[in-house]
């Protein structure tokens, strides 16, 4: 696909995927024609555990994630696509996420370490397209942006966390709702 080598599991080299928490409807994650399609279940990324579906790979240090994220399909109005970076894949652990929901608006969300309330908020942006996320790790700030052409970037949220030097880097889909899954695609997926 595009030279890209794929594993076992259809994904690119050193990417998997799973559910996070317990989201009801099981989720997945295929590649081809150089996209990720991701479809997940789960309530919500918010809550004491989050519950959608993952596909990452690993980061050591410093790093950045980028996608072309064309929003769910199906799901709840509270369905979200995006990309996070996680501690571990343990409910309830450490991460930092930005999306875009259905209805288009840009949101972020964190939670400093295990087992403390998670945050998240919405920008006043709302895009009624395809749009371009990246998440980005600088020592214990991390930050996320949207683009409309990936060129110039806006910062949707940043925020001090100190996660562990290892964690995991990829792209999640929640449905809103344990009953129904929601698909997203992400193109162009450039990590460094």
């Amino acid at each position: 696909d595009g030279g890209v080598g794929l594993g076992s599991n259809g994904l690119p080299l050193n990417w998997t995927s799973s559910d996070v928490g317990y989201p009801g409807e099981a989720g997945a994650a295929v590649y081809g024609d150089s996209k990720f399609k991701i479809s997940g279940g789960g309530h919500d990324w918010f809550y004491s555990a989050q519950r959608y579906h993952y596909a990452y790979t690993s980061l050591a240090g410093d790093g950045e994630l980028v996608a072309l994220v064309t929003p769910g399909v199906g799901g709840s109005s509270t369905s979200r696509s995006g990309l996070v970076i996680r501690e571990s894949l343990s409910i309830g652990d450490g991460y930092f996420a930005v999306y875009v929901a259905d209805d288009g608006r840009l949101g972020y969300g964190y939670r400093r370490s295990f087992g403390l309330f998670s945050f998240s908020g919405f920008t006043d942006s709302t895009l009624n397209q395809s749009v371009w996320l990246k998440v980005k790790r600088v020592g214990s700030i991390l930050t996320g942006y949207y683009s409309t052409d990936s060129t110039n970037w806006n910062v949707i949220y940043s925020k001090d966390i100190s996660l562990d030097d290892a964690v995991y880097i990829g792209m999640a889909v929640t449905s809103g709702d344990s009953d129904l899954s929601s698909d997203a695609s992400f193109e162009r997926v450039r990590l460094k």
